[in-house]
């Protein structure tokens, strides 16, 4: 496939692993075709236990001595992963379990993750798979994945296609390795995901047993070995537990309609096992049929569970250890989690109360779950409420409403105001001290207040030399005197998994770093550190007397929701070792367009699900233009037509290419390049169709986001936070010439305004504004400094017109709104209705998620495409700690 070289990238200062193709693979097209769609593949992939694409390289090369300009040499840049491949753990021996099922879960979610953007690896192997010295799994090589075609009838994706050539289909070509091949591959037939999950099997065989599944002298003799034999699973260890062997032969099912369907259920029945939880039994295991004339098993049945449950009631009071259990808490009718921004969970420490926020009809408040009840209590008053949290007896939450500290008995009864001045918060603790430490607004320090009220005063220091933005996140180590914070920083505002946590002493200021690559940390009374990367909770040891980590961070759980641009995380832990989480994936998971008329059909727009972000549709009603994120952070421009079916790829570079917006002929988009390593982004320009060169207008430092053109298409308005505003976003004006500066037409004191949009008759522009402490919609003349008018009243974002200007539209939770404006000579709206509800918007860090058809009545929208992206529940998990020590070892 390529030789694979470590080279030093010396822009980005780091070490890179370099595949090159082969001299005699230049001149072949089939071959130069199947590199290049490695590289396409991989970049639409995004996971920690997936080794990241950076860049593609071709340049002119020498063959046979000489040097021609017409033969291009063709290099795949990637993340390098240090350590040894699993073949190599393998030889030494079968892996004792407690290494083999962390690996294995790792394989799982690297698999899980491409197969849920429609990818197959067709290649995996214990070659392709590298352990870190931390534990770490990379999977490694997708350059045989193949995009799996929903229709079935041809593997071609419509943006990058990393399919097999037609001719080398016809030909029956088999790629991959035999010993791992699943029989329909072997057959040279179509295969889809179950043809990972085949080859899943073997692997985890060969990590139990240090022997192939499948053997031969030669690739014919495995291949026939694959086609007719049965796996030993004698050859299993005799302490393999029997839901092991169990998932090991669903797996290695040669039936492809009887095999194990999802990895995702290998997944949870690797965690399963590695819990402790072996009853022989699997979900995913067929029925065994009783007779119905025989009852005097059902007899002795009966008599061994009564004696089973006596031994084990016995055992728990002669042991005293508790059992870990599990259950749901749902939210009374008509009331839901609104996950964006800010936590929505809280545990006291003493693990008898839960708070969560609940929407109801737009508006968030409290309510308060006691555990010995069935149903969660509205705690008055507590309106506009978010980022909840316990005094450290229970007795009292504290919260944040209209931009004010606020406290309430956790009982219920009077509101009390501690302070105001708040923004957007970022989340607080209350300490033993009596006092509480918070994080006012998207960029700023921290603060501290007594619970009983008083003036704030600066609890730490944004260092601006190290291009920081933000202290939030507060959680407090058992000195009292020590807080954690996620730092971010101003290159990074909308990332939180590239922040640091850091451990600052409020006594003296001293801080240091905790973790690198985290955000949301909590030290629970386990002795664990915990603190989320992505969807993933992970735990190390923590050494409290010295605020740092000892070993290495093992995930603990796989889906807790928040908020990828806040870096918020929806989990709590009691000192008693109950956790409670809201499932979910902050990022929302892959996603799909629809478009959705006024009555909220949706029709879904026959695309592959991805990264999609930054939705606009083009003048004539057809075409759409979307910023699509693949591996590394990288994000690229593309064009659909939803009619033909066609996809164009606009943008090829190793940057941030997000929200593109069409000029109002249809001819050119204006999209915005980030750089992160200068921190500066680049207004753009290039042509729809794809030809001739992009065109860079002028730069606007710090993140910036396009949002709307002038109905000339000669002034674009974007979102941005240069340095000069503290991190914070603002709306800005930049004529689109070249090297224009951008000035500044919307500022709030200190917190984020965004999302404008200009009336169609350009006398107006619509935004949205944190100043409140939740975000609203607001209106004022696009030129001038006449007064503007609040649109929303129970919060609001993503304004956009209808085309006649006299509709303004907007996002409320999982509501679309819609104001009717009249068209008089002074702005008179009128009162906002539902105009769609249930409308599941994932998040995204531009906040564009939706855009109206210009030609035609309807929108299009971006949906979340996996189920698990949404919760309607919060979890509890009793005992957590005992379920944690197994998992993360310690104390």
């Amino acid at each position: 496939m390529g030789e694979v070289y470590r080279a030093r990238d010396t822009k980005l200062n780091r070490d890179v692993a370099i595949k090159v193709l082969p001299e005699s693979f230049a001149l072949d097209a089939d071959r130069v075709a199947r590199f290049t769609r490695e590289a396409q593949v991989l970049a639409s992939v995004n996971h920690p236990n997936i080794a990241a694409i950076y860049a593609v390289e071709t340049t002119s090369g020498v063959v046979s001595g000489k040097t021609t300009p017409d033969v291009i040499s063709t290099a795949l840049v990637m993340e390098l992963v240090e350590g040894d491949d699993l073949s190599v753990l393998i030889a030494r021996g079968p892996l004792p379990l407690a290494d083999a099922l962390p690996i294995a879960r790792q394989i799982a979610d690297a698999l899980e993750a491409a197969h849920e953007q429609g990818i197959v690896h067709r290649d995996l192997k214990p070659q392709n798979v590298k352990v870190r010295a931390d534990g770490t799994v990379k999977v490694l090589d997708f350059g045989l994945a193949k995009a799996i075609d929903p229709a079935g009838t041809s593997g071609a994706d419509a943006m990058n296609s990393p399919t097999l050539t037609a001719r080398a289909t016809q030909m029956g070509m088999i790629i991959g390795t035999a010993a791992y091949m699943s029989p329909e591959q072997a057959k040279g037939r179509a295969v889809d995901k179950r043809a990972d999950i085949w080859a899943f099997g073997a692997v985890l065989y060969e990590m139990c047993t240090g022997t192939r599944a499948f053997k031969g002298d030669d690739v014919s003799d495995t291949l026939a070995s694959v086609l007719k034999d049965t796996a030993d699973l004698g050859a299993l260890p005799a302490s393999a537990p029997p839901r092991l062997r169990a998932l090991i032969a669903r797996c290695l099912e040669r039936d492809v309609k009887l095999r194990l369907r999802d990895i995702g259920e290998a997944r949870v029945e690797l965690a399963k096992i590695a819990d402790g939880h072996d009853d022989g039994s699997s979900p995913a295991m067929p029925g065994v049929a009783i007779a119905r004339s025989s009852t005097l098993p059902w007899v002795l049945a009966a008599a061994l569970l009564a004696a089973v449950l006596a031994i084990s009631a016995l055992w728990w009071r002669a042991s005293g250890a508790a059992p870990t259990t599990r259950m749901a808490v749902t939210l009374p009718a008509d009331v839901t989690f609104s996950l964006a921004l800010t936590p929505v969970v809280a545990i006291s420490r003493d693990g008898t109360r839960i708070a969560l926020v609940g929407r109801f009809k737009g508006v968030p408040s409290l309510y308060v779950r006691l555990i010995n009840e069935f149903e969660p209590r509205l705690i008055a008053g507590t309106e506009g409420a978010s980022s909840p949290f316990f005094n450290p007896d229970g007795t009292w939450i504290a919260f944040v409403a209209e931009g004010k500290l606020k406290k309430v008995s956790s009982a219920g009864g009077p509101v009390i105001t501690l302070t105001d001045g708040l923004g957007d918060n970022r989340g607080g603790v209350w300490t033993d001290r009596d006092t509480i430490i918070y994080s006012p607004a998207p960029a700023t320090p921290i603060y501290q207040i007594p619970a009983a009220g008083g003036t704030p005063t600066p609890a730490s220091t944004i260092e601006e030399a190290r291009h920081e933005r933000t202290h939030r996140w507060p959680s407090i180590l058992p000195d009292g005197q020590t807080v954690l914070v996620t730092v971010g920083s101003v290159e990074h505002p909308d990332d939180y998994d590239d922040a640091t946590i850091e451990a600052i002493r409020l006594d003296t200021g001293a801080r240091h770093v905790v973790v690198r690559s985290g955000r949301a940390a909590q030290y629970v009374s386990s002795g664990h550190l915990l603190f989320l990367r992505g969807k993933v909770l992970y735990a190390v040891d923590f050494d409290v007397k010295d605020a740092a980590v000892r070993g290495t961070p093992v995930p603990v759980i796989d889906g807790i929701s928040g908020d990828v641009t806040t870096g918020s995380a929806h989990y709590a832990v009691s000192d008693t070792g109950t956790i409670v989480f809201v499932p979910g994936d902050p990022s929302g998971g892959v996603r799909q367009m629809a478009w959705v008329d006024g009555q909220g059909r949706a029709a879904i727009i026959d695309v592959p699900p991805a990264y999609y972000a930054d939705p606009h549709v083009a003048p004539d009603g057809r075409r759409v233009a979307i910023s699509v994120t693949g591996a590394g952070s990288r994000r690229d421009i593309f064009v659909i037509d939803t009619v033909r079916g066609t996809t164009s790829r606009l943008t090829f570079d190793a940057l941030e290419n997000r929200t593109p917006l069409w000029t109002h002929d249809g001819r050119r988009l204006v999209y915005v390049t980030f750089d992160r390593t200068r921190n500066v982004s680049t207004i753009m320009t290039k042509f729809a169709d794809g030809s001739g060169e992009a065109h860079a207008i002028t730069e606007v430092g710090g993140q910036a986001y396009a949002e709307d053109l002038t109905r000339d298409d000669r002034t674009l308005l974007v979102s941005a936070n240069p340095s000069t505003a503290r991190g914070k976003f603002e709306i800005f004006k930049v004529e689109l010439t070249d090297g224009a500066k951008p000035v500044r037409l919307i500022a709030a004191q200190t917190t984020d305004v965004a999302n404008p949009a200009i009336s169609p008759d350009g006398r107006w522009v619509a935004y949205y504004s944190l100043e409140s402490g939740q975000a609203e919609v607001y209106v004022q003349p696009f030129a001038g400094s006449a007064s503007r008018a609040q649109i929303s009243s129970s919060g609001g974002t993503q304004p956009h017109w209808s085309t006649d200007g006299r509709t303004l539209y907007y996002q409320n939770a999982d509501n679309l709104m819609a104001v009717p404006i009249d068209s008089g000579a002074a702005f008179s709206p009128g009162k906002a209705r539902v105009f769609l509800s249930g409308v599941a918007i994932p998040n995204t860090d531009s906040g564009q998620t939706y855009h109206v058809d210009p030609a035609t009545p309807r929108f299009l929208m971006l949906r979340v495409a996996t189920e698990s992206a949404v919760a309607p529940h919060a979890r509890v998990i009793f005992n957590w700690f005992e379920e944690l020590r197994r998992l993360g070892g310690g104390k």
